[in-house]
């Protein structure tokens, strides 16, 4: 049933933009986890400890599951950027332990999500690498059906606003075993492009920055969020929402 105009107006403008996906205007929703969180400061990703790295120019992708069968004929869907810096998307069919490359060139790789499992599954069962060579850019951990990565780069023609950002911490809470959280951005629009650290800050049990004004992250600017422990080895959670905003002509 349609809204009325007085439904229409009641709605904030978020709420609005999720109802309706608007071309100029989409949430991000940012949701990353690791139980491989050590002492040593890095972006916190599905492969963790190795350290996450994206492509340094556009490149193909060789996308594969470690299931010899069980995923064989699943959807993955590649939502990423091109050598533009445009958002692109590709549907990639899975050929069990057998790399199939995409058609399309990236030069980021936002994330990966199961569009359909293969025929009896609910999701995936094996490990779903998105790799070049050696170098696993994303990754789907098992029965987790999309990547949880805290990093993100926003689109040539769009702007990232972001709204908050909320971290948990796997500590029991002993007062003894802190988080240290930083988040690197890199502006690649820059003709010399220098990464810096937006905020630094240590915690225990949980995180959470509400921001009554935006955080403002440009076109082709990578944003990596980014954990160590104080000691031993945890698991640490992220939440970020935002809105990706198109730019005015």
């Amino acid at each position: 049933m349609p809204l009325s105009l007085n439904h229409l107006l009641s709605l904030d403008w978020k709420t609005w933009v999720c109802r309706n996906n608007p071309a100029d205007a989409s949430p991000v929703s940012i949701f990353a986890f690791s139980d491989n969180v050590t002492t040593q400061n890095k972006t916190l990703w599905d492969g963790l400890p190795v350290v996450w790295q994206h492509p340094i120019t556009a490149t193909t992708l060789s996308i594969v599951t470690t299931a010899t069968t069980a995923d064989t004929g699943g959807k993955i869907l590649v939502s990423g950027l091109d050598s533009n810096w445009d958002a692109i998307t590709e549907s990639v069919t899975l050929n069990g332990v057998t790399p199939v490359v995409t058609t399309n060139s990236f030069i980021r790789v936002n994330g990966l999500s199961m569009t359909a499992p293969a025929s009896g599954g609910t999701t995936n069962v094996g490990t779903i690498t998105a790799k070049h060579n050696s170098i696993t850019y994303a990754q789907i951990n098992p029965l987790m059906g999309k990547t949880q990565a805290g990093i993100y780069s926003v689109p040539n023609g769009y702007t990232l606003y972001v709204y908050s950002v909320d971290c948990y911490s796997g500590d029991a809470g002993s007062g003894t075993n802190y988080v240290t959280f930083n988040v690197a951005v890199t502006p690649n629009a820059s003709p010399t492009p220098v990464t810096f650290d937006l905020l630094q800050t240590t915690w225990l049990g949980n995180f959470s920055v509400q921001r009554i004004v935006p955080q403002i992250q440009y076109q082709k600017t990578d944003i990596e969020w980014q954990f160590k422990v104080n000691s031993g080895t945890q698991s640490v959670s992220l939440i970020v929402q935002g809105m990706l905003l198109k730019n005015a002509d």
